[in-house]
């Protein structure tokens, strides 16, 4: 689906209509550069007691839109499913358009919050990460599961790292567009996931 938003995530209002390519406009969650620890969610604001007005709930990735952004403190933003850099949770307007009800660092506690919507109203979740991790499976002859999708890791150079479940158990690393990680980039994903790893302990 293409859509254009209009956002402003101060006082959670983020109104999107479909209109031409994926484009966002909204004030950064947190710093433009520095999503670690996001986690907003902010459904009851937007619903407002009047969950009636909508009818579904998607889940994109999301990203800093390059050379853009807005006056008084926002930053644009982008969806993307390939590269994103933090996940957002919208609720479909019946009467065409989104409004977004949650900011996530991990795509798990994102779909999470999706479905925990979706079991409450009643809404069907339309997943764009899963959807784009389909479409890699079929690309690369592997099966698809939704369940494998375990996590993503963003780097500097603006690619973005997702691991899945092997057959085996073991984790591989992955990029949506069949993208190869330089040297460079393969030390910072190893650092980023060491650092990862470290804070669980």
């Amino acid at each position: 689906m293409n859509i254009t938003t209009e956002q402003t995530v101060s006082n959670q209002s983020h109104h999107i209509s479909t209109v031409g390519d994926i484009a966002t406009k909204q004030k950064s969650p947190q710093s433009q550069s520095n999503y670690r620890g996001l986690f907003d969610r902010y459904a009851q604001q937007i619903i407002a007691g009047d969950p009636r007005r909508y009818d579904a709930v998607e889940v994109h990735g999301v990203r800093d839109k390059i050379g853009d952004a807005g006056n008084g403190g926002e930053t644009c933003v982008e969806i993307e499913n390939v590269h994103p850099k933090f996940f957002s949770v919208y609720i479909h307007l019946k009467d065409d358009g989104l409004e977004c009800v949650g900011d996530f660092e991990a795509y798990a506690d994102a779909r999470t919050y999706a479905d925990e919507l979706a079991k409450q109203y009643s809404w069907k979740v339309l997943d764009a990460v899963q959807a784009q991790f389909a479409d890699y499976a079929a690309r690369n002859y592997a099966v698809y599961n939704p369940a494998d999708l375990v996590d993503c890791i963003p780097l500097s150079t603006g690619k973005s790292i997702f691991r899945r479940m092997a057959t085996n158990g073991s984790k591989t690393a992955f990029c949506m567009d069949r993208y190869t990680m330089s040297d460079v980039e393969y030390d910072e994903f190893c650092r980023l996931l060491r650092r990862d790893i470290n804070e669980l302990n």
